[in-house]
């Protein structure tokens, strides 16, 4: 059922980001994240809920792949014993 002016459809986007967030918020990834993570984590959800959830996950894509980079660049790789 519509609402008065037809706006159902235009809260579907912010209805999917809580989705994604509530989702995000119980995985145990946020929890079991390293500390380089947890901003790519953030960055993904804060974008997901205010922007919108297609331009999150090409973002959180973007910055994950970054902060890959960066890592493998700045901490070597231990040796195996």
């Amino acid at each position: 059922m519509l609402w008065p002016g037809g706006r159902a459809l235009s809260y579907q986007p912010v209805i999917e980001g809580l989705a994604l967030l509530a989702v995000s918020a119980i995985s145990r990834r946020l929890f079991d994240g390293k500390p380089s993570c947890l901003w790519v984590i953030g960055a993904t959800a804060l974008v997901t809920v205010t922007v919108n959830p297609a331009l999150g996950l090409i973002l959180g894509w973007a910055a994950e792949w970054i902060r890959a980079a960066i890592v493998r660049r700045l901490i070597p790789e231990r040796p195996k014993p």
